[in-house]
Parts: C-alpha cells; structure tokens; sequence
C-alpha cells in the first residue's frame, strides 16, 4: 500500500514538473526547427507516400541526395510519421492554420507520460 502510494505521488510529482512544458502549446508561431522539420516538410505533414518517407531523413530529404545537396541522414521515421497522423489530426479538428497548438499538446502530454513510466521503471 505504501509503495503503491508512494509511486502515485511520484508519478503526479514528474506530471506536475513537466507541467510548464505546456506553455508552448499557446505560442501561434512555428519555432525555428518546427519550420523545417514540420511546417516546411511535406513528410511531416501526410503529403508524402509511406515509402518515400522512409527514404528521408527528419528534415524530408532524402538519404542519398543528389549532387549538390546535403544530408545529416537524421533518420528518425517513427518521428516523421506521428507528425504527420499529428498534422492530419489537427487538420481533421479545425486547427488549419494553427496545426502547432494541438501538436505541442500532444507532444507535452507524450513528454508527461514517458517521464513517468521512466520513473515507473526506475522504482
């Protein structure tokens, strides 16, 4: 019982240590690096086939560029993919235009959660 108590009031305590992570959710501009790797991005935003996204890296270019263009080979695909079912989402919701409120929420609320299985997992 006191363990399960303590693990509770842990597990609250990393939400509420997160919590200031959520002002961002009411910021009405792109961040620089959401520019480029959401709002610039057609992979980012559904606009790409499945396949080809897995052939980019997380900024949308692909992974064996043609001369004269360059490529850190970033590859993170899952990333890719939830901002896109993201992006959609927002779309679907009515957030046109304003797609960075609801994706920063459920950024923030994934962050909250990780940390505290994180700290499940620790104890």
């Amino acid at each position: 019982q006191t363990a399960t108590g303590t693990s509770f009031l842990l597990g609250f305590l990393i939400i509420a240590i997160t919590l200031p992570y959520y002002i961002c959710t009411t910021y009405t501009n792109w961040f620089v690096d959401e520019g480029f790797a959401i709002y610039r991005n057609p992979d980012a935003k559904g606009e790409t086939p499945l396949i080809e996204v897995l052939k980019h890296d997380f900024w949308g270019t692909s992974l064996n560029p043609p001369e004269g263009y360059n490529t850190h080979k970033s590859y993170r695909p899952l990333v890719t993919l939830m901002y896109a079912a993201e992006w959609q989402l927002a779309q679907k919701m009515g957030f046109g235009g304003q797609e960075m409120k609801p994706m920063r929420l459920i950024s923030c609320l994934v962050h909250s959660a990780t940390s505290a299985m994180v700290l499940r997992v620790l104890l």
